[in-house]
């Protein structure tokens, strides 16, 4: 039972990125491809824009904070969603000051 645990995991990525609406990057560019390579991909979105931020007229949208972020894994790790050996992890625009810290004690939870 225990290995087929383990084996179950193996091809899991938990992918903490950027989402945006309009386009792709972030999330949205990387979970099909994923899937496509046989990853079962957990995704936590740390922004959710309307667009990428390159537009010349903006975007509009919300920043996910760090506590929030430790909230999610929190929850995942209460559940068992969460095994120490996740052999794979993304990250990319965490969004404000401090975050990148919070990452860090994620990444020591993994």
């Amino acid at each position: 039972m225990e290995g087929e645990i383990c084996n179950e995991y193996k091809r899991r990525v938990l992918s903490i990125q950027s989402h945006v609406v309009s386009g792709y990057v972030g999330n949205k560019a990387a979970v099909f491809p994923l899937q496509l390579l046989g990853f079962d991909v957990d995704i936590i979105n740390s922004v959710d824009f309307s667009n990428h931020t390159g537009y010349p007229n903006g975007w509009e949208g919300s920043v996910m904070d760090g506590d929030t972020l430790l909230k999610m894994v929190d929850g995942l790790e209460r559940n068992g969603l969460l095994l120490s050996d996740f052999p794979e992890g993304e990250e990319e625009f965490c969004g404000k000051d401090g975050d990148g810290a919070r990452i860090g004690r994620i990444g020591n939870v993994l």
